[in-house]
């Protein structure tokens, strides 16, 4: 999926700061600024430890989903991998690294040119 889209309507949801939330899944959300903030801090934690995994050295999607992630992903594996990979075009997309699809790197800077 696209995650600026998803972080963009995170943000536009937590400052209209609704009473109450009804997801198209799951039950309704009563304290919706609190879960928004939540799932907000939740997505730049797990954005900042696929910049740091992807930015080590050149990556491949199978080495930045496991060093991004340090749990068993028995059973979902297929999602965080998905997770990953709308995180690194998100990234890309912002010039903070190069990401072709297989693997990422780090951008350049003009401190690493000289």
């Amino acid at each position: 999926g696209d995650m600026r889209a998803y972080v963009t309507t995170l943000r536009r949801l937590w400052a209209t700061d609704p009473p109450v939330l009804h997801p198209g899944h799951g039950p309704e959300i009563d304290a919706p600024r609190k879960t928004l903030e939540r799932l907000l801090s939740h997505r730049a934690e797990r954005e900042q430890r696929v910049l740091e995994a992807a930015t080590s050295g050149p990556q491949s999607l199978e080495e930045i989903l496991e060093s991004a992630y340090e749990k068993d992903l028995s059973g979902v594996r297929d999602l965080a991998r998905a997770t990953v990979v709308a995180h690194l075009e998100k990234l890309a997309v912002e010039g903070r690294l190069e990401w072709d699809g297989q693997r990422a790197t780090a951008v350049a800077t003009d401190a690493e040119d000289d």
